[in-house]
């Protein structure tokens, strides 16, 4: 497990979350994360919207952007994540 600075919005994820936001950066799909922690997709789902949360990025994409022009969340995450 991944140890983040106390001023690191990382930190603040619980280990499930981690967990789950580790597998994001490898690139697995929801379906992946489920089966690798033997869990729901739906709890996946769940986690990832918590994460998303927790790091500040809104629920839906950005207003004004193009859904073309729009960087998915999770490629945002997963740099935070290895930023850190």
């Amino acid at each position: 497990m991944q140890r983040w600075r106390s001023d690191d919005p990382l930190a603040r994820l619980p280990p499930r979350e981690q967990e789950v936001l580790a597998l994001l950066a490898t690139g697995s799909s929801d379906q992946g994360i489920d089966n690798a922690l033997v869990i729901s997709e739906r709890l996946v789902q769940a986690h990832v919207s918590h994460i998303f949360a927790k790091l500040g990025l809104p629920a839906s994409r950005h207003p004004g952007i193009p859904a073309s022009r729009s960087v998915s969340h999770r490629v945002i995450t997963v740099l935070q994540y290895l930023r850190s």
